[in-house]
């Protein structure tokens, strides 16, 4: 009676592991959920303090989607442009670089979903401080 018991839990646990197996791999197997679409980009600060030339700004650029979900940063998924280089240049990372004096306006593309442009002044680099001596001198007569 042992035998035929120990043979019954053996056929149990093979049934078992084999009907975990089936699961298992049809688990992996099926497909993965849809994400919604992006339905619009935002970038922030929305509005950048004046850029002194040799100075960055960093952008973020958050996703809206058709879901509702909203404020996913997609910094590192969107192109970043500026549209006057020559004032402004923005990395792939969405990190802007004052190059010249002027105005330009810096907008994030995915797909075919192109936020707001924002306006980034740049100035004149900060200046140096300087340091004046001043030498006194003083004369009397005799």
């Amino acid at each position: 009676m042992k035998i035929k018991h120990l043979r019954f839990l053996g056929s149990c646990l093979t049934l078992g592991l084999v009907a975990g197996l089936i699961l298992g791999t049809a688990a992996c197997s099926s497909k993965p959920a849809t994400t919604a679409p992006l339905a619009s980009i935002s970038i922030a600060p929305t509005s950048p303090s004046n850029l002194p030339v040799g100075s960055a700004q960093a952008f973020l650029a958050s996703g809206t989607y058709s879901d509702g979900r909203s404020g996913v940063d997609i910094s590192s998924q969107v192109t970043w442009t500026s549209s006057d280089p020559t004032v402004a240049t923005v990395s792939a990372a969405g990190s802007a670089a004052g190059v010249a004096i002027g105005s330009t306006k810096i907008t994030a593309t995915l797909g075919a979903i192109t936020s707001q442009a924002i306006t980034l002044t740049v100035i004149t680099a900060n200046p140096t401080p300087t340091t004046t001596t001043s030498t006194t001198t003083t004369t009397t007569s005799p």
